[in-house]
């Protein structure tokens, strides 16, 4: 569907939508409420064009053609590029958007609106057990783990390289045309520096270690503290880099990314992992203490599938695999559980 591809200025411009935001009825609410519902990720920019076009009067008069004209030299002024506004307001008028708002204000009221449209935020955080899908104005997407932080900076369209800083855990898709910014695409966590070009990879930083796990493409590591090109690491497809906050060692495995990456799609996929990675996964992303009174038990290797957009349902299948072992999970309240 087209709208898929869609950014707040195509929303302005479209006719169905802008028929749906001025006269909604039971068609258009259905419409547009099930394709929300569809592509939450879409949320900001349907808010946006609907604010901006809510923020017109409406009747049935047109603006006259002079005061047109006037405001789109007042835009003019102010941005020195009337292009895209030029191109934004004949597309309103052309789509019989009704205008009373005399022109100084209508153009005050237009350049803001562009102001925020093109916002870009700076910070995404979430919750435990939540997900979260994040467009960037560059045309890649990440996809944000439960418990983590995603920094962005603010103005790419200045900077010499795109750069967001990581807590937590996230999988890149970068864009290696980007819509907006530099061609360098650094992310940043607390002991490395992941360099991109366009590529897939997965990112998790917590505790004591950085996880660097790469999909497709290619991409450089450099430690924090080294700047030398000499000290870069090129990371190829298949590979996982894991460093070591403590000793800032840096070991090379060949993976299955799959084992990776599946968290992506609200699943864990286990081949001979052990139990206690479940455990971190339970701890990390949903917020769950967790009690192992035998050490051993760590080790235990699981295999399967298993749903992990809800805890409980993550946490009743691997008590399933563990009580074939004579080993029980107690829960303790709705936060902590001991395996016993």
């Amino acid at each position: 569907m087209k709208y898929n591809n869609y950014n707040s200025e195509d929303f302005i411009k479209d006719e169905f939508f802008i028929h749906w935001v001025t006269q909604p009825n039971q068609k258009t609410n259905e419409f547009w409420s099930n394709w929300l519902a569809e592509n939450p990720e879409k949320e900001t920019q349907v808010a946006a064009a609907k604010t901006f076009i809510l923020s017109l009067d409406f009747n049935e008069e047109v603006l006259p053609e002079e005061n047109v004209q006037t405001i789109l030299n007042e835009i003019h002024k102010a941005t020195k590029d009337s292009k895209n506004s030029t191109s934004l307001l004949f597309s309103i008028k052309k789509n019989w958007i009704k205008l009373t708002v005399a022109a100084a204000t209508l153009g005050i009221l237009f350049f803001a609106s562009l102001y925020f449209l093109n916002q870009n935020p700076s910070n995404f955080t979430t919750t435990y057990s939540e997900r979260k899908n994040i467009s960037l104005v560059d045309g890649s997407t990440v996809i944000l783990n439960a418990n983590s932080n995603l920094k962005i900076s603010e103005n790419w369209e200045k900077e010499k390289t795109r750069e967001v800083w990581l807590e937590g855990e996230a999988f890149f898709s970068v864009n290696s045309k980007p819509k907006k910014g530099a061609n360098k695409f650094v992310v940043h966590t607390k002991d490395l520096n992941i360099e991109v070009l366009g590529t897939k990879f997965n990112v998790k930083t917590r505790g004591d270690k950085t996880t660097v796990v790469l999909k497709e493409g290619s991409v450089q590591l450099s430690k924090v503290q080294l700047d030398n090109n000499s000290d870069k690491i090129k990371m190829q497809a298949g590979e996982k880099f894991t460093l070591q906050t403590a000793t800032k060692s840096l070991d090379k495995t060949k993976v299955e990314t799959k084992l990776f990456t599946s968290w992506t799609d609200g699943i864990i996929i286990c081949e001979e992992t052990p139990l206690s990675e479940l455990i971190e996964i339970i701890e990390e992303t949903h917020g769950i203490d967790v009690i192992v009174e035998n050490s051993d038990f760590l080790k235990i290797p699981i295999g399967g599938t298993f749903v992990n957009d809800d805890p409980e349902v993550f946490i009743k299948s691997i008590e399933i695999i563990l009580a074939k072992k004579k080993i029980k999970i107690v829960r303790k309240g709705s936060n902590k559980i001991i395996i016993r």
